[in-house]
């Protein structure tokens, strides 16, 4: 599908180009998702290395973040924890799974 962000959408993607973990600013995706509306997200190795963690954010077509995550993986890709990054809380696994 054609890269068609808008102005507002490509500003929050610097934004969270800008925000990412320096060992995953190479590798960030951006996904066209419902309605126009878009995800960024970014892997960052942890120290482990069996773990990682994931960004995401969810823009919608006005540029709004409708969420903004980051989920802490262990080995076999299992869920450590996921964490709201706009209200800064740990949302519960069964939950945002």
């Amino acid at each position: 599908m054609e890269d068609s962000m808008n102005r507002n959408q490509e500003k929050k993607f610097k934004i969270f180009k800008k925000k990412v973990p320096s060992n995953s600013k190479n590798d960030i995706k951006k996904i066209i998702i419902r309605d126009k509306n878009y995800s960024f997200q970014a892997i960052s190795k942890g120290r482990n290395p069996k773990s990682k963690a994931l960004y995401e954010k969810l823009v919608d077509i006005h540029g709004k973040t409708i969420r903004y995550t980051k989920t802490t993986f262990i080995e076999y890709n299992r869920i450590l924890h996921v964490k709201d990054k706009i209200i800064d809380t740990y949302i519960p696994v069964k939950e945002a799974i």
